[in-house]
């Protein structure tokens, strides 16, 4: 049996654990401190002995891409109507549920998300049909800024900080993919031509919904008329979204409050409100020097 719980991967585990513990309150409010921290790492390491229904998809994302948007779209494919799931994307989130909680049995095909890079996924889910939606970096940082200030509302979040914490991985641990961008995307890029993943831009998304939404259906191998792909355009715009999700009776209030923060407005270039001209520079450098052999990434800024 492959051995995927090597060094690299507890150290990944641990350090995503670490960042994990944010988002964990919002479930084991019972759990504090440091105990969060082995919770995340007992969940994410019994990744490796998770088994989904074989007619599963998985979204396979950087953080703060647009999974939340992705996840509601294919799930509306695949159920073949154009109403937002009651149910969040956290529910299938692999690194957030406990398994024994994960839903592993419905009509419909399910649709799993994870934040893991591809080289740390088990081989039971790394088998799934996997959509990768690609975010300009720019943008991610500034949504990322704005999760900590609205979701984490007892973090003191200052911009200027939150970019040096981005840069310092570039600077010091360039090959650490956890927590470095650049590097999931290049693992992800390299993969691109694999027979079970499908790459989505999210400007590309934004700017011609209907063209790649056919797209991502072919790959998926789910048929669907134009019809239907107009209603889920219109039924996922991102004010309906947060609106239907704060409606939502599954989950607590509290829990609907949290997540519907995470649909703001999606819009392409809102990194230009936050860059200066010096940190604009130093991150078109440090992006050059780590994409510059991904032939054919070309990200959408404006």
């Amino acid at each position: 049996m492959h051995r995927y719980c090597s060094e690299r991967y507890d150290d990944t585990l641990i350090n995503v654990g670490k960042v994990f513990v944010l988002v964990t309150r919002f479930f084991d409010a019972d759990v504090s401190g440091e105990d969060k921290v082995g919770v995340a790492h007992q969940r994410l390491k019994s990744l490796q002995s998770f088994n989904p229904s074989l007619n599963s998809y998985l979204i396979n994302a950087f953080p703060k891409s647009g999974t939340h948007w992705l996840w509601e779209i294919i799930t509306m494919v695949v159920r073949k109507q154009a109403e937002v799931s009651p149910m969040f994307k956290e529910d299938y989130f692999l690194e957030m549920k406990p398994f024994d909680q994960l839903l592993k049995t419905s009509p419909y095909p399910i649709v799993y998300t994870t934040q893991f890079p591809p080289s740390q996924l088990p081989k039971s889910i790394s088998n799934l049909k996997r959509v990768t939606i690609l975010r300009n970096p720019k943008d991610v940082m500034v949504s990322a800024y704005h999760h900590i200030i609205s979701i984490y509302d007892t973090v003191d979040a200052c911009w200027n900080d939150l970019f040096e914490s981005w840069m310092l991985t570039a600077r010091e641990n360039p090959t650490y993919i956890a927590e470095n961008f650049w590097n999931f995307t290049k693992e992800v890029w390299k993969k691109r031509d694999e027979p079970n993943v499908h790459i989505v831009m999210y400007e590309n998304l934004i700017r011609n919904f209907h063209e790649e939404l056919w797209k991502i259906c072919k790959f998926l191998g789910q048929e669907i008329d134009g019809g239907l792909i107009d209603e889920i355009y219109e039924a996922t715009e991102i004010h309906s979204l947060r609106e239907k999700k704060l409606a939502s009776n599954v989950h607590p209030p509290e829990h609907r409050i949290a997540f519907s923060k995470l649909y703001r407005h999606g819009k392409i270039g809102q990194w230009k409100n936050y860059f200066t001209a010096s940190q604009n520079a130093e991150f078109d450098r440090v992006t050059r020097n780590m994409l510059g052999d991904c032939k054919g990434l070309n990200f959408i800024y404006e």
